[in-house]
């Protein structure tokens, strides 16, 4: 979506064989790398980015990419993906925008989008 609207992208990726693929099927410069270091942060132009969204699997990984983009390559907008839910705050607190998919989902159930007529949610035995 971001590529067919003009916006150009870059992708850090550690893994040599998602990287080909990738670069194969985007229109998107793909650099090999992990995000988590200034060399492969610098190597894809960060200081340039109006916009940094960090999707590793780890929150503290995500946290430090956030930082390091907020603080050193001064970019505006960093989004970063929070598994803990509960770390989200933690983020904000840096400047940074947590995406957590659990409160997602959580606030898409409460505003009724994905079950229209539920108003509330039923707990279960034991989670059962």
């Amino acid at each position: 979506m971001l590529l067919s609207k003009g916006h150009q992208l870059t992708i850090l990726n550690s893994e040599p064989s998602e990287c080909e693929f990738l670069s194969k099927e985007l229109k998107a410069r793909v650099i090999l790398g992990s995000g988590t270091g200034l060399k492969s942060l610098k190597e894809a132009e960060t200081d340039f980015c109006d916009v940094l969204i960090t999707l590793r699997e780890k929150d503290q990984d995500n946290f430090i990419i956030g930082q390091v983009a907020r603080t050193i390559f001064k970019v505006p907008h960093v989004l970063a993906l929070v598994n803990n839910f509960e770390l989200e705050e933690v983020f904000r607190d840096f400047g940074i925008k947590g995406l957590s998919n659990t409160k997602m989902i959580a606030d898409l159930i409460s505003q009724n989008t994905i079950f229209e007529g539920f108003s509330y949610l039923m707990s279960f035995a034991e989670g059962k």
